[in-house]
């Protein structure tokens, strides 16, 4: 299910919640006309209370609240920070899922921090899915940060052997 599904999905819910609320707390007050002792104002309050309860499961098991997006520090070995240098035109991240089978792939965003280079990309849908990062630098050399998995947020790269033919 998409993100925006989803959300639509949970400000539906909330959206009843907060119907049945007032009405519960209109009933117990007697002004639909209604003695505050009557069924319906006791079991109403019950009904809020069951909707809270499904509510808080509901979007705790979908995670609605789940971020969107995902940083992490790339370190590189044996180099000075400012030493390499990456094309943030040619860097991009694929999701695998636990059968190391891509998932989907996208451009990663890049950009130089006080603490090195940064990344950041969407969040996988299933958070059981690795993430492997291919970086190139603008001089054409490739990295490439083996797959880990969503709550990483430091990560080392490996310079890319070149095959030789």
């Amino acid at each position: 299910m998409s993100e925006k599904i989803k959300n639509i999905i949970t400000y539906v819910f909330l959206f009843i919640i907060l119907i049945t609320a007032i009405a519960a707390v209109v009933a117990n007050l007697g002004l639909f006309g209604l003695d505050p002792k009557s069924n319906f104002a006791k079991t109403t309050l019950g009904a809020v209370l069951f909707e809270i309860v499904t509510a808080v499961v509901g979007v705790w098991k979908t995670g609605v609240l789940r971020s969107t997006t995902i940083s992490a520090t790339i370190n590189f070995p044996d180099n000075e920070l400012g030493d390499i240098d990456l094309n943030p035109n040619a860097c991009f991240y694929e999701f695998r899922d636990m059968k190391a089978k891509i998932k989907s792939t996208g451009k990663l965003g890049v950009v130089w921090s006080h603490g090195g280079w940064e990344c950041r990309f969407p969040s996988p849908q299933d958070q059981h899915d690795s993430i492997l990062l291919k970086l190139t630098e603008k001089n054409g050399e490739k990295w490439e940060v083996r797959p880990f998995f969503p709550l990483t947020k430091e990560v080392h790269a490996q310079k890319v052997k070149k095959i030789q033919n």
